[in-house]
């Protein structure tokens, strides 16, 4: 409209509008008309019940007139006799404010600035005693946090149960590759250690990388909450650790049972049940690397640019490819910083422990 234009296409030009405001939209856009421009709206306008609900308006509404229209006619200015029209309205406020209802509207407020002070006082207390609070024990904070997390997990069940499918078919294909060819004997040497490092390497890389994304999702909450003091960061570590324990204990438990028995490993409950416990501490202290480096770096990319380098120089000092004897002084001493080399050295003792054959 401030360009002039020719025709104008005007789309419920009144909605959210008053009555009068619409009516001098209307008036303005008939105007436009008049001098001869083409005009095409449709036409949106309020609801004219409301006004219905009043027992008292102190005005006549004329006969076959909107209520609503006609009240918000007489308290706005009108075009061409703005002084007339505020004269009106200050007239209609003031007897408004020696009226009954004025004074009903008075008391109400008084009674509402009551309130209001009540509602201070009561959170003056409530500050006072908040000051007081003591914050739950240790333990609470833990229970509640471990339920928090467990809920996370047993709310999508399709994850774990495709983990663990995906842990059976690996250990499945695995165990049918050494089937028949893990014996105790001078040509089974290879084919027994093969079957460990197996043990040992499924439940290190995959678990240790499967963390990684985890920290770096929840640190906004994780941030958040430390800062309103509602935990500990070793209160939440533990906590989080505890609700994957389910987790960290069936996993390995089942690999490490297809892929055993399979193979046909030792075949003593003691060197299978050590050998289990042995797969479950080295798939938690895998858990613990990576949640390490989750939280070092704080970006999955990031984090996996510098764990692999280091996965590798685990792997290389662990003894599965070259003799501990043998490496050079500058690089033998990163074995001792391999649990590679630990689980190796303790498995390779439950099935060779006694063998006189070779």
């Amino acid at each position: 409209m401030l360009t002039d234009p020719g025709l104008l296409f005007c789309d419920e030009p009144t909605t959210g509008l008053d009555s009068s405001s619409a009516h001098q939209m209307m008036t303005l856009l008939r105007a436009s008309a008049a001098q001869g421009k083409t005009v095409i709206c449709t036409i949106h306008q309020p609801n004219t019940e409301l006004m219905a609900q009043f027992d008292n308006l102190g005005y006549n509404c004329p006969m076959m007139y909107n209520p609503t229209d006609y009240f918000i006619k007489v308290l706005s200015l009108t075009p061409g006799s703005e002084s007339a029209s505020r004269q009106a309205i200050k007239n209609v406020c003031d007897r408004f404010a020696v009226s009954d209802a004025a004074k009903e509207l008075d008391m109400e407020i008084h009674f509402e600035f009551h309130l209001m002070n009540s509602e201070n006082s009561t959170r003056s207390m409530a500050q006072d005693k908040h000051d007081t609070f003591k914050p739950p024990f240790f333990l609470t904070k833990l229970w509640w946090l471990i339920y928090r997390y467990l809920l996370i997990v047993i709310r999508d069940p399709r994850v774990q149960f495709v983990r663990i499918i995906q842990k059976l078919a690996i250990a499945l294909t695995a165990g049918l590759c050494f089937m028949g060819t893990a014996r105790l004997t001078q040509s089974g040497i290879q084919d027994v250690q093969g079957a460990l490092f197996i043990i040992i390497a499924e439940n290190t890389f995959s678990p240790m990388y499967s963390v990684l994304h985890m920290f770096p999702e929840e640190f906004p909450l994780l941030n958040r909450e430390l800062k309103a003091g509602l935990y500990s960061a070793p209160i939440y570590y533990t906590a989080r650790m505890v609700a994957l324990l389910p987790g960290l204990l069936i996993e390995p438990t089942l690999f490490t049972l297809v892929v055993y028995w399979i193979a046909g490993l030792r075949g003593s409950l003691y060197a299978f049940s050590f050998t289990v416990f042995l797969a479950i501490l080295v798939l938690n202290v895998a858990i613990a690397c990576g949640s390490f480096f989750s939280c070092a770096f704080g970006s999955m990319p990031v984090a996996i640019a510098y764990l692999v380098p280091f996965d590798y120089a685990l792997m290389m000092t662990s003894g599965i490819f070259i003799k501990l004897s043998s490496m050079p002084k500058y690089v033998s001493w990163i074995r001792h910083l391999s649990w590679l080399m630990y689980s190796n050295e303790a498995m390779s003792i439950l099935q060779w422990d006694g063998v006189q054959n070779i």
